[in-house]
């Protein structure tokens, strides 16, 4: 099973993975994926532009590749 979901413009199919016996969600792992992280980045910097701050904080693991 798989979910379909447009991310910054690309289309990805998401497996699902079951979190109780009636509710699953769609496991997006943008690590490893190099166009969707590219993708990504550059929606982010449309909406704050890489200008406009000195550092950034990210959590400890799949965000790394993003930030």
């Amino acid at each position: 099973m798989t979910y379909t979901m447009q991310i910054a413009g690309l289309e990805r199919q998401l497996p699902l993975c079951k979190v109780t016996d009636d509710l699953y969600i769609g496991a997006f792992v943008i690590f490893g994926d190099a166009e969707l992280t590219v993708a990504c980045a550059a929606e982010l910097l449309k909406r704050i532009p890489a200008d406009s701050y000195d550092y950034m904080l990210t959590a400890e693991a799949k965000s790394i590749p993003l930030s």
